[in-house]
């Protein structure tokens, strides 16, 4: 799959350009528990053991072939190996055909495009771009087209429209659980640590960078049992690079902003420069964008920096964690990871659910809910490789068609609401590794 990528991007691209491109239709008209991971699971067993999938229901024939628009904010290694598993993997066997985005940089591009698609047909909408989402999801119920979002945060002003699906993606407290592990790993020697933590947009209430901040935070208290002299969620979310002081005297900065922002950049540079701090813990996906800096500190102090990140299943990341730095440790430490498959499959099959005419068992109470499956937390270049067994073909791939059937109610009649959380909740990496006969 992942090798696919480069020789599919070019095509995606001229063809999004060619439908974002046209006119609008106002101007024409997202060791761990052994519990039995639910992927491992033949297509005639039940998650719970409780409900057994029907076996007559067939996408080839029993529904019309559905045309669902992908929307994406940017054309990032990880949305390309998205759009390959759905468009070849998916595609053939669910009756459906994709229409892709450009990337959409704002709100009109957005919703351009969620125009244009149904101007061609489309019947829903399935988003990976969630900064437009009030507006996507209210142009889609303008249009009578069903969509989902990968979302996680709050999406209560279009919870209740009719054809809104559901926010879908990965478990922001797992995020933040893996990250408090790495910080406890790091600072377990109970030595004085300088502790960098770039925050991101925590500042702006992005939840899954406040949760991550907060964790960190959380551990460093723990593993010095210090008290800072500010609450913690107060000194997360602030907007500008800020010295937590504690009682104990360990040096905690937090460093607000996008990695994006050269100020930024040169500001946690600088910092870093100082030679003060031997951690960095980023709250979101860092590594990629400090990696220079943090070598630079490390060679001109000639001392590990110790670095943990969120990050995306791809060539850099196995670079980082595979490549010693100046003092022959890892260039990375830590990474929070997820699987790729998962986060379309579960997006896929809860906007199926809506086009199938089965939103009941989305919203049992009329409201859309959040759909989360779990992170991964990798400490180094085994686990990695045990991970990037995961999700190379059709063979591996965690969210295969078993799965999703589970998560169709065409296909599973019983299927609840419960049972579709309770699924998402047993995909941890044992789990999924276990279900692909990848454990001893």
């Amino acid at each position: 799959m992942k090798k696919r990528v480069l020789a599919i991007a070019m095509a995606f691209t001229m063809m999004a350009a060619g439908l974002t491109g046209c006119k609008s239709a106002s101007e024409e008209a997202a060791a761990e528990p052994t519990t039995t991971a639910a992927a491992s699971k033949t297509a005639g067993e039940s998650t719970a053991g409780q409900t057994t999938q029907s076996v007559s229901y067939d996408h080839a024939t029993d529904h019309e072939k559905f045309k669902i628009g992908l929307a994406f904010a940017d054309m990032s290694n990880e949305n390309l190996e998205r759009i390959d598993y759905l468009k070849n993997y998916i595609a053939p066997k669910y009756n459906v055909e994709f229409i892709v985005s450009e990337a959409l940089d704002s709100a009109e591009a957005e919703l351009n495009f969620i125009e244009n698609a149904q101007i061609s047909g489309a019947k829903g909408i399935l988003s990976f771009a969630p900064t437009y989402w009030e507006q996507a999801g209210n142009k889609c119920q303008e249009l009578g087209i069903y969509y989902a979002v990968q979302r996680t945060a709050d999406t209560k002003s279009i919870d209740e429209l009719e054809y809104f699906c559901g926010g879908f993606g990965s478990q922001q407290s797992s995020t933040a659980a893996q990250m408090k592990i790495a910080a406890e790993n790091f600072l377990g020697d109970k030595q004085k640590h300088g502790i960098l933590i770039p925050t991101l947009l925590a500042c702006k209430n992005n939840v899954a960078h406040r949760l991550n901040a907060t964790a960190i935070m959380e551990a460093v208290e723990e593993a010095y049992g210090l008290k800072f002299t500010k609450p913690i969620d107060e000194l997360v979310v602030s907007g500008e690079p800020t010295m937590a002081e504690n009682d104990k005297g360990i040096d905690v900065y937090l460093y607000p902003g996008e990695m994006k922002n050269e100020d930024v950049i040169t500001g946690i540079s600088a910092a870093l420069l100082t030679g003060k701090y031997d951690v960095v813990m980023g709250a979101g996906n860092t590594y990629t964008q400090l990696s220079q800096i943090i070598d630079e500190a490390e060679r001109a102090f000639n001392k590990n920096i110790m670095v943990a990140s969120v990050g995306e299943l791809s060539e850099s990341l196995h670079t980082a964690m595979n490549t010693d730095d100046c003092t022959g440790n890892k260039a990375l430490d830590f990474a929070v990871v997820k699987s790729t498959t998962v986060i379309a499959g579960e997006g896929f099959a809860i906007l199926m659910n809506g086009l199938l005419g089965d939103s009941d068992v989305l919203k049992p109470e009329g409201k859309a809910m959040k759909f989360e499956a779990l992170n991964w937390g990798c400490d180094g270049p085994k686990q990695l490789a045990e991970i990037e067994q995961l999700d190379q073909d059709e063979s591996t791939y965690v969210f295969n068609t078993a799965m999703i059937d589970k998560m169709i109610k065409k296909t599973n009649p019983n299927l609840t609401n419960e049972e579709i959380h309770s699924m998402l909740g047993d995909l941890t990496l044992y789990n999924c590794l276990k279900a692909m006969g990848l454990t001893q």
